[in-house]
């Protein structure tokens, strides 16, 4: 096997494109921010509600930026942690990884909520509640 061969078959290949990624955030965004809890927000900010999303679609927006100029810079699969162990330590891109992986797990349970949610709506024996 040569050496290029062997460089090949050891890379993750990247597989989803740009419309892949542009519709995994905009499911993940209108599935646990939009269809979760959007009641109980504009209960609690009253009209201020637009303002809020309007300020969080800004910083959401500044986040997409630095993905993408990171990804650019980087144009490996995995650039978050081949960033930070290139320019900062191998140690905090270690650490990076720790810290996604938990907040990427608990990313879900906003999505499960809004699904109990629906299913004691749709199926009221399931809720415990008579």
């Amino acid at each position: 096997m040569s050496e290029r061969e062997r460089k090949s078959s050891s890379q993750l290949s990247r597989t989803m494109g740009l419309g892949g990624a542009t519709f995994t955030l905009i499911g993940c965004v209108v599935g646990g921010s939009i269809f979760v809890l959007p009641g109980e927000i504009a209960a609690t900010a009253g009209p201020a509600v637009i303002l809020s999303y309007v300020i969080a679609s800004g910083f959401a927006m500044l986040s997409c930026v630095h993905a993408i100029q990171i990804s650019n810079v980087f144009p490996t699969s995995g650039a978050n942690f081949v960033s930070a162990t290139r320019v900062l330590s191998p140690i905090w891109g270690f650490f990076l990884m720790w810290m996604l992986l938990p907040s990427m797990s608990l990313s879900v349970a906003p999505l499960l909520y809004g699904l109990a949610d629906y299913a004691a709506k749709i199926m009221p024996e399931l809720s415990g509640h008579r």
